[in-house]
């Protein structure tokens, strides 16, 4: 309610009062032994402790607001008057907290080090990874192979925590509760530690990494070849660990040396991609369009790198509905789905959207097939905004939880698929999937919120020293 009616609590001055009032009067009447509702609520009032509604709120109001929550005896309500008496100061432990988020993990997770088994050695290949300048978790690497023929072929290197990683061991239920790497204004917090997301995980220069890599053969003309399309383990060397700024500077240049040639026909392969798919770049751009006011742009707007960079990783997630599709498997996987907006949904997106005239027919329609919010789902129902039947994230194993645990499922179900009881191990991994859609839809909303309000407050200087 609070975050579909912003505009009209900024408005209306009573409705805003009034409604925080009957927050706070419901906050002092929590059993201080109910955590889980204390956190709750802890969470809904910090939507009103950040800017406008902020200062709407407590520059006129807030020695009625104080003097509700000093009627209670309770030790956390006198948390959150001790907050708003001194001007929101809050540790960030305090902070991460109410949201269940830790900056560091628990002591029973076990060490890991390197060990390649049974793999395709793909460390020949002048493969490449193309990131923000200092970035070291790296969990995609590119690679084109010209044939003969003059058809290409492509290889996707992911990173593949199931080779390091048992998925029954602390360490990964660990990353699946934290589900996502949260980016804070001045830090990360990750799924894995430092030394699994850094350094054994990441595909980094000058190293061995495992990967499970899906290959697929490109047309003469760069288009896919989808029936091609395969996937094994394997060990790959980064050799060209590349920022944007390299990558786009080297197609100005289009000097003929081995690695310009390959950024080259990679560039030309994600054009022909990005073509195919125009309903994938209406999508974005519409994202890009109704985050305007949070100033928040997608890259794929700017450069010919984040073009390669996001039209490959779109089609990594289309990969294994693909591979199940053309193979015949009825695979089951964690897919991330979007159904089709309804009336009321168009609504209440558009009338969100600044500037923008909510009776606007186009705007609707638009709307309708691009932005009701996707999620993660047992059932594939396809991906309406994407325009995609099938859409499973593995691109980011190393910073998502959801999208290791898809490849957890394809190496049992696919790779290993001979191995062991096939119906138990359906069993399984149905539970699996079941119980951490459910719960990763929940974490992500309270980690952005999170994010949210600890960005607000760091940028404030308000987050103090413990």
């Amino acid at each position: 309610y609070i975050n579909n009616n912003m505009k009209e609590l900024l408005i209306n001055n009573s409705l805003l009062s009034s409604v925080f009032a009957s927050i706070i009067e419901k906050y002092i009447s929590i059993n201080s032994e109910n955590k889980p509702l204390i956190n709750h609520y802890n969470q809904i009032i910090n939507l009103f402790l950040n800017g406008k509604l902020y200062d709407r709120l407590f520059k006129s109001n807030g020695s009625i607001f104080i003097d509700i929550l000093k009627s209670s005896d309770k030790d956390f309500v006198w948390d959150l008057i001790d907050r708003l008496e001194n001007d929101l100061l809050i540790t960030k432990e305090d902070l991460a907290r109410e949201y269940n988020v830790s900056f560091t993990f628990p002591k029973d997770l076990e060490e890991f080090t390197f060990s390649s088994r049974k793999a395709v050695d793909f460390t020949h290949q002048n493969s490449i990874t193309i990131d923000n300048n200092g970035d070291t978790c790296l969990d995609d690497a590119l690679y084109v192979r010209e044939n003969t023929n003059g058809t290409n072929t492509l290889y996707f290197h992911l990173a593949n925590p199931p080779s390091i990683i048992p998925y029954s061991s602390n360490t990964m239920q660990e990353a699946l509760k934290r589900t996502e790497t949260i980016y804070l204004e001045d830090m990360e917090i990750p799924i894995f530690k430092e030394e699994l997301s850094n350094n054994i995980l990441s595909i980094l220069p000058n190293k061995k990494t495992n990967t499970l890599t899906f290959i697929v053969d490109v047309d003469t003309d760069f288009s896919i070849i989808l029936d091609t399309v395969k996937v094994v383990p394997g060990v790959v060397i980064n050799r060209n660990k590349l920022s944007y700024e390299e990558v786009d500077e080297i197609l100005k240049r289009a000097d003929n040396d081995e690695l310009s040639k390959q950024i080259v026909l990679l560039s030309q392969i994600c054009n022909k991609l990005s073509r195919s798919q125009l309903k994938i770049l209406a999508y974005h751009k519409l994202e890009n369009l109704t985050k305007e006011k949070k100033k928040i742009h997608l890259s794929s707007d700017l450069s010919p790198s984040h073009l390669i960079v996001e039209n490959s990783m779109i089609f990594v997630n289309r990969l294994p509905d693909i591979l199940d599709k053309y193979h015949h498997l009825n695979l089951i996987f964690p897919y991330r789905v979007q159904p089709e907006c309804t009336d009321k949904c168009i609504t209440d997106i558009l009338e969100n959207i600044e500037n923008i005239d909510p009776n606007s027919s186009t705007f609707r329609k638009i709307a309708k097939n691009y932005m009701f919010p996707s999620k993660y789902s047992p059932v594939n129902i396809g991906h309406i905004g994407l325009g995609v039947n099938g859409y499973v994230r593995i691109g980011s194993a190393a910073r998502r939880a959801m999208d290791a645990l898809a490849l957890y499922i394809l190496d049992d179900l696919y790779i290993n698929r001979n191995k062991g009881d096939l119906d138990i191990k359906y069993y399984y991994w149905e539970k699996e999937i079941k119980y951490w859609c459910e719960y990763a839809n929940n974490r992500i909303s309270e980690n952005n919120i999170f994010a949210e309000e600890y960005n607000y407050l760091k940028s404030k200087g308000k987050i103090l020293k413990k």
